[in-house]
């Protein structure tokens, strides 16, 4: 599946392309709003992972210009509740609440796009990390 991460925050950014990448996807990843706008409408991506702080508390406009470029879902990465009430209303989006475990990113994708296929080496040392299983 083509996907496309954009967040300014390089730790995010580099984990959500390597978690997909890993799980076969195709990956672009960009840092700002402008490269993603040219990215989308030049790669078609089927899903686009949206760091809110990308969109400089402007996520309707965001997501329209998006919708003028590109057919993809939306996953907007957000960090909490006080992002909630900012989100465009569409049934193309979702959300992704920062930190989040690989596995649900992977099951956001998942319900966006086609089935993922999770590699079981990948995600080991994180259900570890997150069951609490050190062994």
């Amino acid at each position: 599946m083509q996907i496309i991460v954009a967040s300014g925050n390089i730790f995010r950014r580099e984990l959500s392309v390597f978690v997909l990448s890993e799980a076969g996807h195709h990956v672009g990843e960009v840092r700002d709003a402008a490269a993603l706008l040219e990215l989308a409408m030049a790669a078609r991506p089927q899903i686009v992972l949206v760091d809110v702080l990308l969109a400089r508390g402007d996520l309707t406009s965001l997501r329209r210009q998006l919708s003028e470029r590109s057919q993809a879902a939306i996953l907007w990465m957000t960090h909490g509740a006080a992002d909630l009430f900012e989100l465009p209303d569409t049934s193309l989006d979702a959300e992704l609440i920062w930190p989040y475990n690989p596995d649900e990113l992977l099951r956001q994708i998942d319900r966006l796009g086609n089935s993922v296929a999770t590699p079981d080496i990948l995600m080991q040392p994180f259900r570890q990390r997150y069951a609490g299983d050190r062994s």
